[in-house]
C-alpha cells in the first residue's frame, strides 16, 4: 500500500495511464488531484500543498501564482477520465483480485475481505485476512478457547495448555537434577581415581625403596665374602 500522501503507483492500473495526466512532483496518479490557477498543471493534493506552505506561492511547473485558495479540482473531462481508471486493490498482494474504479477504490478498500488484522485471541498477535479472522480464532489459533465437551468449561484447552507447560518444566527441572547428581557422581569418581593413582604411587615408591635396600644388603654380603 502507498503512502496517504503519495499518488496511485501506476503499476497498479490496468492498461494504459496518460503521462501528462500524472502528478507533477511525484509522477504517480494523484490522489485528491488538484490543479493549478492557469494551466492545468496536476498534482496530488498534499504535495501541492506542502510546496506552497514550504516553498512559494507558485506553481511548481509553470511558476504562476498559486495559493491553496486558487487550486482547482479537476472538471469535465478529466475529472471523468481519473474517475474511470481501473485500478488494483490496495490488497492485491495479499490475494485481493478485484480491479475497481478508482472512484470506488476506497469504497472496496473498506470492505475488502483482504484487508490485514490482528487475531482477537490474547496471547495471539497473528495478522490475517479479515475474511479469514473468524476460522482462525475459531479452529486454527493455537491460542483459541475452547468449551470442554465434559465440564463446559470455556477454560479447559487454557489450562491443559497450562497444565502441559508446568510439566514441561517440572520435567526440565528433573533433567538439571539429573544432570547435576550425574557430574557429582563423575566428580567422586575422578576424586576416588586420583586417590587410588596417589596410593599405587605411594606402592611403588616404597618397592622401590625396598629394593634399593636389599640391594644394599647384598652388596655388603658379597663383599663380605
Amino acid at each position: 500500500m502507498e503512502d496517504d500522501e503519495q499518488g496511485y503507483d501506476v503499476n497498479r492500473f490496468v492498461g494504459e495511464v496518460r503521462e501528462d495526466l500524472l502528478c507533477s512532483v511525484c509522477q504517480d496518479v494523484p490522489k485528491d488531484p488538484r490543479l493549478c490557477q492557469n494551466k492545468d498543471h496536476i498534482f496530488c493534493l498534499a504535495h501541492i500543498s506542502r510546496h506552497l506552505h514550504e516553498n512559494s506561492h507558485t506553481c511548481p511547473v509553470c511558476r504562476d501564482p498559486l495559493t491553496p485558495e486558487t487550486l482547482r479540482r479537476p472538471t469535465g473531462f478529466l475529472k471523468n477520465y481519473l474517475e474511470d481508471l481501473k485500478i488494483k486493490c490496495d490488497h492485491h498482494d495479499r490475494g485481493c483480485p478485484d480491479v475497481v474504479r478508482l472512484e470506488d477504490l476506497q469504497r472496496h478498500v473498506d470492505q475488502c475481505g483482504f484487508e490485514p488484522v490482528m487475531c482477537g485471541n490474547e496471547g495471539c498477535g497473528t495478522e490475517v485476512n479479515k475474511s479469514d479472522k473468524e476460522n482462525h480464532e475459531n479452529f486454527f489459533c493455537q491460542f483459541r478457547i475452547v468449551k470442554c465437551r465434559d465440564c463446559k468449561n470455556s477454560k479447559a484447552r487454557e489450562n491443559g495448555i497450562k497444565a502441559s507447560q508446568d510439566e514441561i518444566k517440572a520435567s526440565q527441572a528433573g533433567m538439571k537434577a539429573s544432570q547435576d547428581e550425574l557430574k557429582a557422581c563423575q566428580d567422586e569418581i575422578k576424586a576416588s581415581q586420583d586417590e587410588i593413582k596417589a596410593s599405587q604411587d605411594e606402592i611403588k615408591a616404597s618397592q622401590d625403596e625396598l629394593k634399593a635396600s636389599q640391594d644394599e644388603i647384598k652388596a655388603s654380603q658379597d663383599e663380605s665374602k
